[in-house]
C-alpha cells in the first residue's frame, strides 16, 4: 500500500473527516507536520478539503522561532492555502508558575487551534502525531504513573482533534520527505535532554529496542490501541450511567450534585469516570469562554485527588469536605455529593447536652455521649464515649 493510501485507510477507519470538510492543519514547520500538509494536499482532491494552515510562534527560540513562522507562512501561500498565524508576546511563557514550560506552551497551542477552528467554522483540527509519538507518550505516562485512560496515549480521534499519521512511524515519514525532496525545519530543542520526552526518544526507546524488543515502538502503539477499546467500553458505560433517566448527576447553579447511593451501585471503573466528568464540568465553568479545555489533566487534577474524594464518599462520617486544585471543593452531606467553586460555609451551631445521654449532632455527623470522667483520657482515640 502506498504512503498516501495508508493515510487514507486510517482516515476511513476512524472517520477522521468527510468530503467537503474544512480542516485546520497544525504545521510547526517540522518534518511530521510538513509531510502531513503535503499528504492532505494530495488527498484534498479526493476529499475536497478546504485547508487552513495554522502556526503558533511561542517566541521561545528567538531567530529560530521567527524562521519557523516565516517558513510555514511561505509554504502555505505557495501551496495555495489560507495561513492563520499568531506570535505570542516575548516572555509570556516564562512567567513564574507551577506548570512546566512545555505544558504552558501546549495549552497556548491548543487554545490557538481551537480559536482558529471556531473562526473558520472548521470541522476538525488535524495534528501530525505519529506512531513514535504515541509510543513515547505511553512510556512517559508509565514512568510517571497513569490510569487506563492515560495508557490510551494519543488517540486517532478525540473531539475535534484528528491524527492521520498515528499508525505511521517517524522513519517512514522521513523517508517520504527525502524521496519527495520536501523541505522542512529542524527544532534544535528536540536534542535537549532536559525534557522527559527527549530523553525517552533519544535514550530509553533506543535502549529498549537494542536490548529487549526491536519493535518496541509498534508494541507500545498496539498497546495504546487495545487499551483504547477497553476505555471506550468504560466510557460508554459511564454515558449510560449519566443518562437523564438515572438522575445520578445534576448540574446546579452552585456546581454539580451527585446522588451517593446511586453512585455506590456503579462499578468502580465507572465511578472514577463519573467523578472526572463532574470535575470537568466545574473546570469548564471556571475558565474563560475562549479557552479550550481538552481534559482535566490540564488543570492539575490527579489520581491522588480522586482517591481522596473516594475516601470521603466511603467514610463513616456523613459530613466532610476537602479542597481540590483550581479552587474546587468536594462536599459530602450525608448522601449528597457536591463539587462546587464556592467555599463551604463554616458550620455554627448551639446544642444542649445532658450528662449520660446520647446526642446526635447532625452538623458534624457525630453521636456523642456526655459523661464526667475522673481522669483525662490520654488520647481522643481512647475515649470510649465518642463514636463516629
Amino acid at each position: 500500500m502506498s504512503f498516501p493510501g495508508k493515510i487514507t485507510s486510517v482516515i476511513e477507519e476512524f472517520g477522521l473527516f468527510s468530503k467537503g470538510d474544512t480542516v485546520c492543519v497544525a504545521v510547526s514547520g517540522g518534518v511530521d507536520s510538513v509531510v502531513l500538509l503535503y499528504l492532505l494536499s494530495e488527498l484534498s482532491k479526493t476529499f475536497r478539503l478546504k485547508i487552513i494552515v495554522c502556526h503558533l510562534n511561542h517566541n521561545l527560540r528567538g531567530v529560530e522561532s521567527r524562521a519557523d513562522y516565516n517558513f510555514t507562512k511561505k509554504l502555505a501561500k505557495g501551496m495555495g492555502f489560507i495561513f492563520e498565524g499568531k506570535v505570542l508576546p516575548k516572555g509570556k511563557l516564562t512567567k513564574k508558575t507551577n506548570e512546566s514550560l512545555q505544558e504552558m506552551a501546549r495549552k497556548e497551542r491548543l487554545n490557538f487551534l481551537e480559536c482558529t477552528r471556531r473562526k473558520f467554522s472548521a470541522d476538525c483540527i488535524v495534528l501530525g502525531h505519529n506512531q513514535d509519538d504515541r509510543a513515547e507518550t505511553v512510556l512517559m505516562r508509565l514512568l510517571k504513573g497513569t490510569s487506563l485512560r492515560g495508557l490510551t496515549s494519543i488517540a486517532p480521534k478525540r473531539g475535534f482533534f484528528v491524527r492521520p499519521l498515528i499508525n505511521t512511524s517517524r522513519s517512514e515519514i522521513e523517508e517520504f520527505a527525502k524521496a519527495r525532496e520536501i523541505k522542512f525545519r529542524v527544532d534544535s530543542s528536540n536534542k535537549s535532554r532536559k525534557y522527559l520526552r527527549n530523553k525517552v526518544r533519544l535514550d530509553l526507546l533506543p535502549a529498549l529496542e537494542q536490548e529487549y524488543n526491536p519493535r518496541i515502538r509498534e508494541a507500545l502503539s498496539r498497546l495504546a490501541s487495545l487499551v483504547s477499546i477497553d476505555d471506550d467500553f468504560i466510557e460508554e458505560a459511564t454515558t449510560r450511567a449519566l443518562s437523564k433517566k438515572n438522575n445520578l448527576l445534576t448540574k446546579t447553579a452552585g456546581g454539580v450534585l451527585i446522588d451517593r447511593l446511586k453512585f455506590l451501585k456503579l462499578h468502580k471503573a465507572v465511578q472514577g469516570r463519573v467523578l472526572l466528568k463532574a470535575i470537568n464540568l466545574i473546570v469548564k465553568d471556571r475558565v474563560k469562554a475562549d479557552v479550550f479545555v481538552e481534559d482535566i489533566s490540564n488543570f492539575n487534577i490527579y489520581g491522588s485527588h480522586l482517591d481522596a474524594v473516594q475516601g470521603v464518599i466511603l467514610s463513616l462520617r456523613p459530613n466532610l469536605s476537602i479542597d481540590l486544585p483550581e479552587g474546587i471543593y468536594f462536599i459530602r452531606e450525608y448522601d449528597k455529593l457536591r463539587f462546587t467553586r464556592d467555599l463551604p460555609k463554616e458550620v455554627v451551631f448551639n446544642l444542649p447536652l445532658k450528662v449520660g445521654a446520647v446526642k446526635k449532632i447532625k452538623q458534624l455527623g457525630l453521636e456523642v455521649k456526655l459523661r464526667i470522667l475522673k481522669n483525662k483520657p490520654k488520647t481522643v482515640s481512647q475515649n470510649p464515649f465518642v463514636t463516629h
